[in-house]
């Protein structure tokens, strides 16, 4: 989580800094992707992801 939040943190020097996060999450056939990411497993990285980044 320490490096996800570094990742996001703008960059002092450099207003154009772009951080991809790539979340794998493997879905049983048939089930929506929507309903998977709002689940409680998914909630903490979806918490940290919606904080504003701190300068």
């Amino acid at each position: 989580m320490q490096n996800t939040r570094r990742a996001l943190q703008p960059h002092r020097n450099d207003s154009t800094k772009v951080a991809r996060i790539i979340v794998p999450v493997f879905l049983p056939p048939g089930k929506d992707p929507a309903d998977t990411v709002a689940s409680a497993g998914y909630r903490p990285l979806v918490a940290v992801l919606q904080r504003p980044a701190q300068s």
